[in-house]
């Protein structure tokens, strides 16, 4: 796996939700630091990614 393009976002000014869509909508996979917790920007971000589509990897950093 390589990465292709990089795209850079700054949160200054910007609605969080936004730039997740947009990093989402142009990423080919999603890999999501996550508790699993159905709440919160990272469970928002995972829902969108999984309903349009997208393949994630979710890794829990509470498990070891």
């Amino acid at each position: 796996m390589h990465c292709n393009k990089i795209t850079v976002i700054q949160n200054i000014a910007l609605d969080v939700q936004k730039s997740n869509k947009y990093m989402i909508d142009k990423s080919s996979v999603v890999v999501a630091i996550w508790d699993g917790r159905a709440s919160g920007e990272t469970y928002n971000t995972v829902k969108y990614a999984k309903s349009i589509g997208k393949g994630s990897i979710q890794i829990n950093p509470l498990q070891e």
